[in-house]
């Protein structure tokens, strides 16, 4: 029995390594923008980076199809230059227009149950001709509680309940059906009981007697006896 389950505990192993534990999973989160606030802190200590002054603090989560993604603004200007901005461990996503520079940073479970990501950055400060590079720091994320989880239940309410609807309509459809019917009976059989018990003068006339007396008895005692009979042949059989 060892010898068999060894096989089958390997391979549960196995598959608990193989997947990844901090993805979101696609159902988990309601897609949609969510505004919420990134505080640029230094690496190792709660206290604003260089960075802070030049990265709004208001920065957006979007949600789609079950991927979490953080977007933070950075203003052009020309007393500090970022050209650089990513997520430890990611690509650098960017996009920009005439006024911003928008950085996307994938978020994933751990991301969000911890508030905060780690990131490197490139900038430069021309009035002062100074360029740092590779700079770490941590966004520090608050109002994550305002992302929804994920409502997919409720439309299968809403289909039960629209099920339950219309059952309940064909029910009262087939009970008035079944009343129409009925009452049609009734005033059928009430017209031939009216038709067989009087005349053509209204007089009330009586059935006469068929003649059929045969001894239903003795026909069934015949029938149980050759069922008895017969079960005996087939169990010898």
């Amino acid at each position: 029995m060892i010898k068999k389950l060894t096989p089958i505990s390997l391979l549960a192993v196995l598959l608990f390594l193989i997947v990844p534990a901090d993805k979101t999973s696609a159902s988990s989160y309601e897609d949609g923008t969510y505004n919420i606030t990134a505080n640029a802190l230094h690496i190792d200590k709660d206290e604003p980076s260089v960075a802070a002054d030049y990265i709004n603090e208001t920065a957006e989560v979007i949600v789609e199809n079950g991927e979490m993604n953080l977007q933070v603004t950075v203003p052009k200007s020309e007393e500090f230059s970022l050209y650089s901005l990513k997520k430890q461990g990611d690509a650098e996503t960017k996009e920009e227009d005439d006024n911003n520079l928008y950085y996307s940073f994938s978020l994933t479970e751990q991301d969000k149950e911890n508030a905060m990501i780690n990131v490197i950055t490139s900038y430069e400060v021309p009035s002062m001709d100074l360029v740092h590079e590779d700079v770490e720091f941590r966004f520090q994320l608050e109002g994550l509680d305002k992302i929804k989880q994920a409502t997919g239940n409720n439309k299968d309410h809403e289909s039960e309940e629209n099920s339950n609807n219309e059952n309940e309509e064909n029910i009262n459809d087939d009970e008035s059906v079944t009343n129409d019917e009925s009452d049609s009976d009734d005033a059928a059989a009430t017209i031939s009981g009216n038709d067989s018990d009087e005349g053509k003068d209204g007089a009330k006339q009586e059935n006469p007697k068929t003649g059929d007396e045969a001894p239903i008895i003795l026909f069934t005692f015949i029938l149980i006896i050759s069922g008895v009979l017969l079960t005996r042949k087939l169990a010898v059989r």
